[in-house]
Parts: C-alpha cells; structure tokens; sequence
C-alpha cells in the first residue's frame, strides 16, 4: 500500500515528536531536579506520557490491530488520564497558593 505525501509527512511528524519528548524525558531527568517539586514530577510524567502515546502511535503504523494492541492502548490512555487529572489539580493548588500569597501581601 502507498502512503500519500500527507500521510507520510503526518507519520515523520510522529516520529520526530516521540524523539523529542523522550529526549526530553531523558535530559529533564539527567539535569533537573524535578522530583523536588510537584510541578516538576508533573511535567516530568507529562513528557513522559506524551512520549509513550506517540510511541504507541508509531508501534500503530507497524502493527496491526490485536488484542494485546487494545490493552496497551487502553492501559496507556488510562494512565494518561490519570496523569491530565493530576496536572489539572496541581495548577488549581498552584493558582489557589498564589491568589492567598498575594491578598495576603495586600493587608
């Protein structure tokens, strides 16, 4: 089967975005110290889902649909869900925290 110009460019796209995000991960993890902070630990574990869907995106291309394929897929998204949620709580600490710091610095 021939890959249109768009689907191919589409699918270099992928792969060169999962490069990204795991060298990301990787320096990320090698030169900060991101387990200090909980923004650091989740943008830590944002990169490294981010990393892992457009991996099994590019596993996708190569691979056809199987059971095992739908678990992962499954197993993955779910934890990624878990991840968006996590994130979602730490920004709404961190505004919360710096609305009272700054009625704080007002009286």
């Amino acid at each position: 089967m021939m890959l249109s110009g768009l689907t191919m460019a589409g699918n270099v796209l992928v792969v060169i975005l999962a490069i990204v995000f795991w060298v990301f991960a990787g320096t990320y993890t090698a030169l900060a110290r991101w387990e200090k902070s909980e923004a650091g630990r989740a943008l830590f574990v944002f990169s490294t889902a981010c990393a892992a869907i457009l991996t099994l995106g590019i596993a996708r291309m190569f691979i056809a649909d199987s059971t095992v394929f739908a678990v992962a897929r499954l197993i993955l998204y779910g934890g990624v869900l878990y991840v968006a949620v996590t994130m979602l709580i730490v920004m709404v600490r961190a505004q919360r925290t710096a609305r009272r710091e700054r009625a704080r610095h007002r009286r």
